[in-house]
């Protein structure tokens, strides 16, 4: 997984502008420890050691977070009236096996990135180099 958004962050950084690429890195608690202001990330807690964190929307930027380990798998929430998870809600577990919505297990205490970008300026840096 991490081999994967490190591959399009790469792809991004070397097409598009430098301007339109945000980032941050958050800790496990939601923290921003450093980075762009403009992303923002909420936790949705679901009980005390079990929680979802969720990237406010920031104009037309694309937001993809990613752990700083490698080691940890995603298990994906439900938005309310959906029976299908959302990478919109998303946690760090220990096993690609656990789900919350299965009874699940604790979450894994990791910090992440999340790095931005705006579609519309990656298809047109793809267009010009074309």
């Amino acid at each position: 997984m991490i081999s994967d958004v490190l591959a399009v962050y790469n792809l991004i950084k070397e097409t598009v502008d430098e301007a339109s690429v945000l980032n941050a890195l958050f800790s496990f608690d939601g923290t921003r420890k450093e980075g762009d202001e403009v992303i923002k990330v909420r936790i949705n807690k679901a009980t005390d050691n079990q929680w979802f964190y969720e990237i406010e929307p920031y104009e037309d930027y694309i937001l993809i977070p990613f752990p700083v380990n490698q080691a940890v798998y995603v298990d994906y929430g439900l938005e309310k009236d959906s029976q299908n998870p959302s990478v919109k809600f998303f946690r760090y577990v220990s096993s690609p096996l656990s789900r919350y919505s299965q009874g699940g297990e604790p979450n894994v205490r990791v910090d992440f990135f999340v790095f931005g970008y705006r579609p519309s300026d990656l298809m047109a840096s793809r267009k010009k180099k074309a």
